[in-house]
């Protein structure tokens, strides 16, 4: 009864089925032997224990394997939860490792894809530095670029007077340190006035004016950057010391078409061809420290916008004679 009792607060129900079978068991057994004895069948004292015999003793035997079997069958129970409680702490340990390592992961590939990124921003940064954005574009899309026809752009050459005497006073470190003082400014200039640099070869520079996006004042434009690249010459050679040589540009600009596009594989180059250019050249040659030699053609275009002095025509190489002009200043505008 105490057994039974105390696996009742347990609430262990297969403990208790196997308790109160045996109990039933006792019970009924305990019965049948007393009642088998007729000496005692209807004698109000009775003393159950004066029969030890074989089937008393199997009921004992049944209550102790009941009780036995009923404190396995707790410990069992047990042993599941418990065993499950771990298995759910596991799921759970599981998980939460998942997700820090999927954290990680996420973290590791936003970190790669921002790298990624700048590098991508760092080398188109460079294709910028040496070709037009439109091809850049182009060459993005399609792996090459197709070479282009423009009717109406202006090219400017300009390059240094007496630049191979100046080389022979200074080390080539200083030099090259003026030079890229120089074609720094002067691309911030080109940019300014919308136009596109070309290259430059030694202490040449080369830029055009309305490619690769088509411009109707591409003319104004180029005589306006070469007026600046002036300006700026002038400004740097008031500040020399008397003992220092004064750097002094030449340009010359013509308008008319060319054609342009890309060329080579290795170290590819973006590139323009055509009589303009080859005139532009010659204009630079015929031009003078300090001034902005022009065509008739250029001379048509800009005359309403900027003061010009005619030269006359002059005897060009492999050209005839050309009609030139020396750009003065900008007009004021009203």
């Amino acid at each position: 009864l105490l057994l039974a009792i105390a696996l009742i607060k347990t609430k262990d129900r297969i403990s208790l089925q196997f308790v109160f079978g045996s109990s039933l068991a006792w019970a009924g057994m305990s019965a049948v032997m007393i009642m088998s004895d007729p000496a005692t069948s209807f004698t109000p004292q009775i003393n159950p224990f004066k029969f030890a015999t074989p089937a008393y003793g199997f009921v004992l035997e049944s209550l102790v394997f009941a009780m036995v079997l009923a404190y396995r069958s707790r410990l069992s129970e047990i042993e599941k939860k418990e065993a499950k409680d771990a298995l759910i702490r596991q799921l759970q340990e599981n998980e939460a490792l998942q997700e820090k390592v999927n954290k990680e992961l996420e973290e590791k590939v936003v970190e790669r894809t921002k790298t990624i990124e700048l590098e991508r921003q760092k080398s188109e940064k460079l294709l910028l530095n040496v070709l037009p954005k439109t091809i850049v574009e182009e060459m993005k899309e399609t792996g090459t670029t197709v070479p282009q026809r423009f009717n109406n752009v202006s090219v400017l050459y300009a390059d240094f007077v007496d630049f191979t005497r100046i080389s022979e006073q200074l080390s080539p470190e200083s030099l090259v340190e003026h030079l890229n003082k120089f074609f720094k400014h002067f691309d911030s200039i080109v940019v300014k006035n919308k136009l596109e640099k070309i290259k430059t070869i030694g202490d040449a520079y080369m830029c055009v004016s309305g490619l690769p996006n088509p411009d109707e004042r591409h003319a104004q434009n180029a005589v306006r950057a070469a007026l600046e690249f002036q300006e700026f010459l002038k400004k740097y050679n008031d500040g020399l010391r008397p003992d220092q040589h004064a750097w002094r540009l030449r340009i010359g600009i013509q308008s008319g078409p060319v054609v342009a596009g890309g060329v080579g594989d290795y170290k590819f180059t973006y590139d323009v061809w055509g009589d303009t250019v080859n005139t532009a050249s010659r204009l630079e040659q015929h031009s003078e420290g300090g001034k902005i030699n022009i065509s008739e053609a250029v001379h048509e275009l800009v005359r309403d916008e900027f003061d010009c002095k005619k030269r006359g025509t002059i005897q060009v190489k492999n050209k005839g004679e050309i009609q030139m002009y020396f750009v003065e200043k900008a007009r004021q505008t009203p």
